[in-house]
C-alpha cells in the first residue's frame, strides 16, 4: 500500500513540474519586432560581413529586423 501511495504521489510531482517554453526562431522574431519571411539568397538579413556577391541564390527563411540584422536568435 505505501508503494503505491509512494508512486501516486511520484506521478504527481512529475505530472505537475513545469517545463520552460521553448520559442522558436518565428516567435524570438516577432517578440524582437521583425517579420519572419523568405528572402532570396542565403545571406537573408543575418549579421555577416559577407556581400551579397558571396550569397548563393537559394530561397531562405529568416527574420526581416527592419533597420537591425538577425543573428539567429535575436535583433541586434
Amino acid at each position: 500500500m505505501k508503494l503505491i501511495i509512494i508512486m501516486l504521489m511520484l506521478f504527481l510531482i512529475i505530472s505537475c513540474t513545469q517545463r520552460a517554453p521553448t520559442t522558436t526562431p518565428e516567435q524570438a522574431c516577432a517578440n524582437q519586432g521583425g517579420t519572419w519571411r523568405t528572402f532570396g539568397d542565403s545571406c537573408a538579413d543575418f549579421c555577416t560581413n559577407a556581400s551579397r556577391a558571396q550569397c548563393a541564390q537559394v530561397l531562405t527563411d529568416s527574420c526581416d529586423c527592419n533597420e537591425e540584422c538577425w543573428n539567429g536568435t535575436e535583433c541586434i
